[in-house]
């Protein structure tokens, strides 16, 4: 039995064009004009769209094709007709479609004499493809975690200090830091995820935000990161949870402690890995492995500027890690939301 209601495919023809033009084999120029008509005998009409100079009368089943769809559609397009003939409509050309599971071929010599287009249709595939125009895949969609193999942030201390005063190229960084070329370009990769650096003609710059990162520094110890520091990083972190890389991996991680933690609380790391690479875009890519290490690196991150801590394999919020949970989950809803035009 097929679990949908009709009304519910209708409404993604009506607001996806797209994916309408592509079942009834449309122009570009398709547009609406109304849904549920209401017409002269009190029957409602699917929907009408216009077609360049031609109208595209839709009328849509969720079951096979039955003698009873033909006649209703047969009969609304007689109404139009007689309200094009009275003025009261768009005078041009109706094609009369009959959206159905499925046509016998006899059925369709039959619709096709009437001069109807039976068009067959999965509602499974068109609610597929409205998931994937939807906000909730499309917005952050391409963004996904890497791990990059450095699991103390600390440590991107001995290249950004070294940024103070000037820009500094890879090679140059190399030699003062004692780093591979590459685990120079691998680290700052990451500070620029976090918005601390950026690249002009191929050197390495503070941006604003780093500048004032490094302005709040460890006196005492270079690697360490301080309380002013971990409290920038949680802003760049909640002001757009989708902007990098990184800032990605931090958000998924504090998802996943999400879920679980409605259901058992602390929160064992055992748990933690395959739901973070579920939630992060990385479950069919990740081997177990891989996914055990890049939860511990991005939970590394989350201990780290103080959204989470843990004890023993137990992971627990801290009290900027539940405000961020609340704060992530509302920006994520309101940036669907307002990304549909909903309002």
């Amino acid at each position: 039995m097929l679990q949908v209601r009709e009304s519910q495919i209708e409404d993604v023809l009506c607001h996806h064009l797209d994916i309408t033009r592509q079942i009834i084999k449309a122009s570009e120029d398709m547009m609406l004009i109304r849904r549920q008509k209401i017409l002269p005998s009190g029957n409602r009409l699917d929907m009408l769209f216009i077609d360049k100079n031609q109208l595209n009368l839709i009328e849509l089943k969720i079951e096979s094709f039955k003698q009873i769809f033909l006649s209703q559609v047969i009969s609304y397009r007689t109404e139009l007709k007689k309200l094009q003939d009275n003025n009261e409509l768009f005078d041009a050309p109706i094609r009369a479609i009959l959206l159905c599971l499925d046509f016998a071929k006899h059925e369709i010599e039959e619709c096709e004499r009437e001069n109807v287009d039976p068009i067959p249709y999965s509602p499974r595939d068109i609610l597929e493809m409205f998931y994937q125009r939807s906000g909730i895949v499309t917005y952050g969609a391409q963004i996904k975690p890497v791990n990059h193999g450095l699991w103390r942030l600390g440590l991107l201390h001995r290249l950004l200090y070294r940024l103070d005063k000037q820009p500094l190229k890879a090679e140059r960084l190399s030699d003062i830091a004692g780093l591979s070329k590459s685990s120079v370009k691998s680290y700052l990769s990451i500070a620029e995820d976090l918005n601390l650096v950026y690249t002009e003609m191929n050197s390495y710059n503070l941006t604003k935000i780093g500048k004032a990162y490094n302005e709040y520094k460890d006196k005492y110890m270079e690697d360490n990161l301080s309380n002013e520091q971990a409290k920038l990083l949680q802003q760049v972190v909640l002001k757009d949870p989708f902007s990098s890389p990184t800032i990605f991996g931090i958000y998924s991680l504090m998802e996943a402690v999400f879920v679980l933690a409605r259901n058992k609380y602390p929160i064992h790391f055992s748990y933690l890995p395959e739901i973070f690479a579920l939630f992060s875009g990385r479950e069919k890519e990740w081997a177990k492995k891989a996914k055990t290490d890049a939860c511990k690196m991005f939970l590394s991150y989350a201990i780290q500027i103080g959204f989470l801590s843990s004890f023993a394999n137990e992971i627990l919020l801290t009290p900027d890690g539940e405000k961020a949970l609340l704060y992530l989950q509302m920006r994520r809803s309101s940036e669907m939301i307002f990304s549909k035009g909903v309002v």
